[in-house]
């Protein structure tokens, strides 16, 4: 997450799928080798390849795109755009509205604890800013950053 500007008037923080796809294509890169590697299978290793490969791409597709925040107190709103693959959406609410952010957490068994932060909006519940969780770094920077911008109204 980047936080692309940041004054007393504007927040804009944007958010790229760059860890899914970097991930992705470690991934990707894990099956091609393990079927280089392994000739031998002929035709199994193939199709067992291809198939993993379909659904790796799919699960990357699906995952990147972009999201934006942008709360502009001069327009008195908060915009999130959310770009996919597969379409594009956003959400205007008053800036009223804005109560701050939070970053929540998940630990799938054997995996690392990953970490996004989402957006906390009056009479609703929270907003993710990404559909994935990754490192926390970019999470706590981007909470921190609108926690700090909607104390300083």
């Amino acid at each position: 997450m980047q936080i692309v500007e940041n004054t007393a008037d504007r927040l804009v923080i944007l958010s790229r799928s760059t860890y899914v796809l970097a991930v992705g294509a470690v991934i990707l890169a894990v099956l091609a080798l393990q079927w280089w590697v392994m000739p031998g299978f002929g035709r199994l290793s193939t199709l067992v390849f291809g198939i993993g490969a379909a659904v790796m791409v799919l699960i990357m597709l699906g995952a990147s795109g972009s999201a934006r925040l942008v709360a502009d107190r001069r327009a008195g709103q908060v915009t999130l755009e959310r770009r996919r693959l597969f379409g594009r959406g956003s959400q205007v609410v008053p800036l009223g509205h804005l109560q701050g952010a939070t970053v929540t957490s998940r630990k799938p068994s054997g995996s690392a604890r990953a970490y996004r932060c989402e957006i906390l909006l009056a009479g609703q519940p929270a907003v993710p800013l990404t559909n994935y969780y990754g490192p926390a770094g970019p999470a706590e920077r981007a909470a921190a950053a609108v926690n700090a911008w909607v104390a300083a109204s």
